[in-house]
């Protein structure tokens, strides 16, 4: 089973499960608890680690030994990217099974997210579930691709991408755009001039608005 590092409050109702990027860990994001938890009382924050650590430090979801930015835009490489992705994205799965019976939150009061190879992860993970998440934020993310295999969820989505990014192509946004909207969503793509890859203050300000909606809306459902 993952480690992860986990904030879970007494009578907790809902939860927010972020995976990391490629050669980090859990506390990277797990940094951003308080700022994405603002006034939510009753929101759990876990943030697992990937099951493969490196010879560096830190931990990856899938292989990029062979990674160059320019194969990034290749549909052969993201392919590539996708099979490789599949271990992990099982593993993330197994853990949320474990973090539901554990915390007794159902799937569709989970936010579901990651950065950069992160998020591919969490989207292969809300994709191949019976039940869909609450909600499902793509930061940078390794581009989704269409599959046979994914399900077709209706599920509130936030993708953000920087325009200067040179490890995920700007692309890659709507390509990922275009498969969610395959299967059946329309998600609200933020488009960040200047910014790299990496989590800026607008990024910040786009993924608490988007908690906040999608918690609002789910609390007024039955368990």
């Amino acid at each position: 089973m993952l480690e992860a590092l986990s904030f879970i409050p007494e009578k907790a109702n809902s939860a927010i499960v972020l995976c990391h990027g490629y050669g980090a860990d859990g506390n990277d994001l797990f940094t951003l608890k308080d700022r994405l938890l603002q006034d939510l009382n009753k929101t759990a924050f876990a943030c697992p680690n990937a099951p493969k650590p490196l010879m560096f430090g830190g931990y990856e979801w899938f292989s990029l030994d062979d990674y160059q930015p320019d194969k990034m835009q290749t549909y052969a490489y993201l392919q590539e990217c996708t099979k490789r992705a599949q271990a992990g994205a099982a593993a993330f799965q197994d853990y949320l099974k474990d973090f539901i019976d554990k915390t007794g939150i159902p799937m569709n009061r989970l936010i579901l997210g990651g950065f950069s190879q992160g998020g591919l992860i969490a989207a292969l993970a809300a994709f191949h579930e019976d039940k869909a998440p609450a909600g499902l934020m793509m930061m940078s993310a390794v581009p989704l691709l269409p599959s046979e295999t994914l399900k077709r969820h209706s599920v509130p989505i936030l993708i953000t991408q920087g325009l200067s990014d040179p490890v995920v192509p700007p692309e890659g946004a709507d390509i990922t755009s275009k498969t969610l909207q395959d299967l059946g969503n329309h998600p609200h793509v933020v488009r960040i001039p200047g910014l790299e890859h990496g989590i800026d203050e607008i990024c910040l300000n786009e993924a608490t608005a988007f908690i906040h909606r999608v918690f609002e809306k789910v609390r007024v459902l039955d368990f």
